[in-house]
């Protein structure tokens, strides 16, 4: 809801230290204030048609100008979106029957403006996991945001939708996420660059000294909150501010991290236990990642864990609004869960599932029973899962899991765009304190009075130097990412060198095994032609009466002639002597 008193909050807070505060506000989208339970037709309100959950138009909303002279806009906060765009006045007029008084919470008409420029090259299209598309023309104008003015900043300008605008209303979006998820170029250059998002640009024009900012609700009701860009204030939290990295299972552009372990307490008096069986939700055996977003009402959890949730305050599938309802009767419930997030040491979430029933004016539904003969008071239910007969059943396949603003409401919280980190902490509900801001020394700086969690590689009770968890940062100097804070570059270098070590390592083994070969084939062969010098020698001995060298050509030995014995040497004169004939007449005997 866009008020005078908020537009001057946020103009009187940029100030000259390199932070800037933006308060903001929870509206319901969906139509009047007061009891939602009857639409102005005087039919029931469904969830469907209120959509509640992942709405793509549900959350808080910041106040902020746009063109020259300045458009009044309330715009919805995304912390997982780098996108910023604003409705097309030209879509909101009155003869358009589907979108009459869907913008009621501003729209900006480009020809009133002196300061917008649209080359007519630019355009961008948002699809979003629930349904829905946009369409529109990304432009230059001039923005206003907490007192500071961004000139010539590129925005989109949303032309048309795929949404239903019967049960939708079209407002403009503030992107805080990832440079990466922001507009891509469609000219015709086909550069493909990416265009600076609003954090890019209070950076860019010295309005913050580093892209990343805290949030923090104003009291238990959730209604309200702040931003504060650039800085943390100590006064807003209760040490320690544990900072961890992203984890996302496809890639970093967004503020993703795993369920480590889910315990509960179902009375102050009992000690915290695992949920079901002593089985914890660990990210070590079934990873469980889940998008941080404080700006959304429900939370998305896998059913095997929701389900564990659904059985402590006795919720219930809705056929008709095909949504997880709860008996408005638990906002009694004195249960709590324990949701550690990242890893063994990583921030804790203290849940009341209290907290957890969204209030009766926000969405209620009465429903009959033949066996009591009475009807149950039904609420929404801040936690949400994919059933088989659910429209959401593409969140199971996709598994975009997510802690929405229900859980995250008793945290403090600290999105660091620069270091690809979060950091949280318990907040101080309701605090009244004197402001400690702590602003970023510069850009890339750790996060102010945080501490780091252990690197992913270290086990639990490691001594490892290494492994000891950093310490409250409020030195300020540059964060340069060390073992207790380490970064993707860093984990890269060190699988390449890995990489190259057994590289390195194989063709050495490989090496000295081809030389173990090589010898032996030599020594093989050594002793073959040994034995061959040898047969060669003995055959020698053999024709030359133990010689050493061998005749080229050998004839055969001349026979050895003998003395006939005396009785037979005058037979043999005789026989000579009658048996001599002319050649040709020889006679064979």
């Amino acid at each position: 809801m866009r008020t005078s008193a908020l537009f001057a909050a946020a103009a009187c807070a940029a100030t000259a230290s390199a932070q800037l505060r933006l308060p903001f506000t929870r509206s319901d989208i969906g139509g009047s204030t007061g009891s939602n339970t009857q639409r102005a037709s005087g039919t029931r309100r469904s969830l469907s048609e209120l959509n509640v959950f992942r709405a793509d138009n549900d959350g808080y909303f910041v106040n902020v100008t746009v063109g020259t002279p300045p458009q009044e806009i309330s715009l919805l906060l995304r912390v997982q979106s780098g996108e910023s765009y604003v409705p097309d006045a030209d879509q909101c007029e009155d003869h358009w029957s589907l979108l009459y008084g869907a913008c009621k919470y501003g729209s900006f008409a480009s020809n009133e403006s002196s300061t917008y420029v649209n080359p007519g090259t630019e355009t961008f299209t948002k699809s979003y996991v629930g349904g829905g598309q946009i369409n529109g023309e990304v432009v230059s104008e001039t923005l206003h945001i907490g007192g500071a003015e961004l000139p010539k900043i590129n925005l989109g300008v949303v032309e048309s939708t795929g949404m239903s605008m019967s049960t939708r209303t079209s407002v403009g979006v503030l992107g805080l996420g990832f440079n990466d998820s922001a507009y891509v170029s469609s000219s015709s250059s086909g550069l493909g660059s990416s265009l600076a998002t609003v954090p890019d640009r209070l950076f860019q024009d010295g309005h913050i000294k580093s892209t990343a900012y805290s949030l923090w609700l104003d009291d238990e009701s959730g209604a309200s909150g702040n931003l504060l860009f650039g800085a943390v204030d100590k006064s807003k939290f209760d040490a320690p501010l544990i900072r961890f990295p992203i984890q996302d299972r496809l890639s970093t552009t967004r503020f993703d991290t795993m369920l480590h372990s889910v315990n509960v307490s179902k009375t102050p008096a009992d000690a915290f236990q695992p949920l079901s069986d002593a089985e914890a939700v660990d990210s070590y055996s079934d990873p469980t990642y889940v998008a941080v977003s404080p700006e959304d009402e429900a939370s998305w959890l896998p059913y095997t864990l929701a389900s564990k949730i659904y059985g402590l305050v006795g919720a219930v599938w809705s056929r008709s609004q095909e949504y997880w309802l709860v008996p408005c009767s638990a906002n009694a419930s004195e249960a709590r869960l324990a949701i550690r997030l990242h890893a063994y040491d990583g921030p804790v979430l203290d849940i009341l599932l209290a907290d957890l029933v969204l209030p009766w004016d926000y969405w209620h539904s009465s429903e009959w029973s033949w066996d009591s003969e009475s009807e149950t008071e039904y609420c929404a239910f801040g936690v949400q899962s994919a059933n088989s007969t659910s429209a959401d059943t593409n969140y199971a396949y996709y598994r975009k899991y997510s802690l929405g603003g229900a859980m995250l409401r008793r945290s403090y919280m600290v999105f660091d765009l620069a270091g690809e980190e979060i950091a949280i902490a318990k907040a101080k509900v309701g605090s009244t304190a004197e402001e400690d801001v702590v602003a970023f020394e510069s850009y890339g700086a750790a996060i102010p009075a945080s501490t780091s969690v252990r690197p992913s590689w270290c086990s639990q009770g490691s001594s490892l130097d290494s492994c000891k968890s950093g310490g409250d940062s409020d030195s300020g100097s540059p964060y340069i990412r060390t073992s207790s804070s380490p970064n993707r570059t860093v984990l890269l270098i060190l699988i390449i060198v890995g990489v190259i070590v057994v590289v390195v390592i194989g063709l050495t083994i490989w090496a000295v095994m081809r030389c173990r070969r090589i010898r032996r084939a030599e020594a093989e062969l050594a002793e073959k032609q040994a034995g061959v010098q040898d047969a060669a020698g003995a055959r020698e001995d053999i024709g030359n009466g133990g010689g050493h060298e061998v005749a080229a050509t050998q004839e055969p030995p001349a026979a050895a002639a003998r003395e006939p014995p005396p009785e037979t040497a005058a037979a043999a004169t005789a026989s000579a002597s009658t048996s001599q004939q002319p050649e040709g007449d020889r006679v064979v005997r």
